[in-house]
């Protein structure tokens, strides 16, 4: 690509790698500056002023500050500055809000789970009639609280076949344009094994939100109900 500083022209260059920097001067957000040597700077500036910042990696266990007061000291002019690497606020910024879309999940979650007692509820009071020519027809209440199960299970299923997959693909947009707005790479992981366990484990909750409701519908008196139509 090439590459310009101020009103020189334009001068070919070639990106080695992408990396999180710290902050340095205006560099240090995502997808905002870039590294270079000190021959880079006078390659594209000529006679640039002398670099005035020191990028120090460490070995692990060494403190940083210990290493930066060492090489100070032997910087025989100047005021040297030591200071330690700090994450980028972009970088804060995104951590603090990292854990939304957790939030957002268990909020939806309590949502569905809401919905589904009202409707199986609401489907009890609207078919109280059909619930009593079942039972007269012979149905147990274990049966009748089956039915109230299968009904559960139905949508929650349906729910899910539509769900899980247009919920993965809105998923990876959404991150790919937050990503590309942030400036950084747009790479997107699913975990197959907690979408797969969302399946048992939806199904199993519907079931047990279906119980209370099953045990109202299996309590249905056939008599009361039909006297009334």
């Amino acid at each position: 690509m090439n590459v310009g500083v101020f009103e020189g022209g334009a001068k070919p260059m070639r990106i080695v790698g992408e990396a999180v920097t710290p902050p340095v001067g205006d560099v240090g957000r995502f997808g905002k500056g870039a590294i270079i040597d000190y021959s880079a700077a006078q390659y594209l500036v000529p006679g640039a002023p002398a670099a005035d910042t020191l990028l120090v990696r460490t070995m692990p266990g060494a403190d940083p500050m210990v290493v930066g007061r060492d090489i100070a000291s032997k910087v025989p002019i100047g005021l040297i500055q030591v200071t330690r690497p700090v994450r980028p606020n972009d970088l804060v910024n995104f951590g603090r809000v990292q854990d939304f879309p957790l939030y957002l999940a268990g909020l939806v979650g309590l949502m569905a789970v809401a919905t589904l007692a009202h409707v199986l509820v609401t489907s009890i009071r609207r078919r109280r009639r059909d619930l009593a020519i079942l039972k007269t027809l012979g149905f147990q209440r274990g049966q009748l609280a089956a039915t109230l199960a299968w009904q559960a299970s139905v949508l929650v299923f349906v729910a899910l076949l539509i769900g899980l997959p247009v919920g993965v693909a809105a998923g990876r947009w959404i991150w790919s344009a937050f990503a590309n707005s942030l400036g950084i790479l747009p790479s997107s992981a699913i975990p197959f094994a907690a979408v797969a366990l969302a399946v048992p484990v939806t199904l199993l909750l519907a079931n047990l939100i279906a119980y209370l409701p099953g045990r109202a519908a299996a309590r249905v008196q056939p008599s009361a109900v039909l006297r009334t139509e």
